[in-house]
């Protein structure tokens, strides 16, 4: 019987890192996006990442993370950083004891954020999410690759026109 198992991992397991890793450099090359994730984070499964030039001053550069919880959230320094998953009404119900011993339950509505179950979900909601509500524009520099003739490349960047522009990792 042949062993399908990699460290542990099944082959639709790495298969699924090999896709969310794709979509991760391919998000960076298309968008001005960086990844800014940890050795921690990403020990964790969270992935954080710095969007250029989407705020007011360059300072205050977006960021958006994706945990391996389900959420997505907007890091900007706030003290919690802002769940972005959709939302939705819940009813929920607790059994409550009162004053004379007596038990007695009682409901209410309340809000919930919808899970992404999937990591490469959520980095296509984030992507998603950005393009959506802060006009993200493609890349100048990907966009001026596409018109131009290629003169010179290796692992390190490509020379366009005179221009060296770097890979991004």
């Amino acid at each position: 019987m042949a062993n399908n198992h990699t460290n542990g991992y099944s082959t639709w397991k790495l298969r699924q890192i090999e896709l969310e890793e794709a979509f991760i450099q391919r998000m960076c090359m298309d968008y001005p996006i960086c990844e800014v994730s940890t050795s921690r984070q990403k020990k964790n499964g969270t992935r954080e990442f710095m969007f250029e030039s989407i705020m007011a001053s360059p300072s205050q550069n977006l960021r958006l993370a994706t945990f391996k919880s389900g959420y997505v959230r907007k890091q900007n320094g706030c003290y919690s950083p802002y769940q972005i998953n959709k939302k939705y009404m819940r009813k929920t119900m607790s059994t409550h004891m009162d004053e004379n011993g007596d038990m007695y339950e009682s409901s209410h509505m309340e809000g919930a954020r919808s899970l992404i179950s999937s990591q490469l979900a959520r980095l296509n909601y984030m992507l998603n999410y950005a393009l959506r509500n802060y006009n993200l524009k493609r890349s100048v520099r990907v966009e001026k690759i596409k018109h131009v003739n290629l003169l010179w490349s290796d692992s390190h960047g490509v020379l366009i026109d005179g221009e060296l522009y770097i890979k991004k990792n």
